[in-house]
């Protein structure tokens, strides 16, 4: 029943700080998510030391340091990953371009249609109208 309590007093907090986070503005939100942030981890910390459970940090961090260097030596692919990136976020761009210039496939639109357009003639104008809110 405790574990119960807690896992709802987690989400509670959790649906709090998500409230707060949309409610501030965003020369304040950088301010905001640091501090819970912080304040998340020393609560981690306490609640870690009060049960006696810290000695799983420290097991944490062991296994961490025993894998540094093969983390290190796998970190020389990282260029690698990087242009793997950079060519899927291209060909996503060039996908997506296509698919905006065609709104309908199948569809030409009027020759004339952009500047002495009716906004009533196609469905690019009735799409440029409901986006302009007119």
């Amino acid at each position: 029943m405790t574990r119960f309590i807690i896992l709802l007093a987690v989400i509670a907090l959790g649906l709090i700080l998500w409230y707060k986070l949309s409610n501030v503005p965003a020369d304040k939100r950088k301010n905001l998510i640091f501090w819970s942030t912080a304040g998340v981890i020393i609560g981690t910390l306490v609640v870690l030391a009060i049960t006696g459970r810290m000695h799983w940090l420290y097991a944490l961090g062991g296994s961490i340091a025993a894998f540094t260097p093969r983390i290190v030596l796998a970190l020389r692919y990282l260029p690698l990953l990087n242009r793997f990136r950079q060519q899927y976020t291209q060909q996503r761009s060039q996908q997506s371009g296509q698919q905006s210039a065609d709104i309908l496939p199948g569809l030409a639109l009027p020759a004339d249609c952009w500047p002495v357009c009716c906004d009533r003639c196609c469905v690019y104008c009735w799409r440029k109208r409901l986006s302009s809110g007119r």
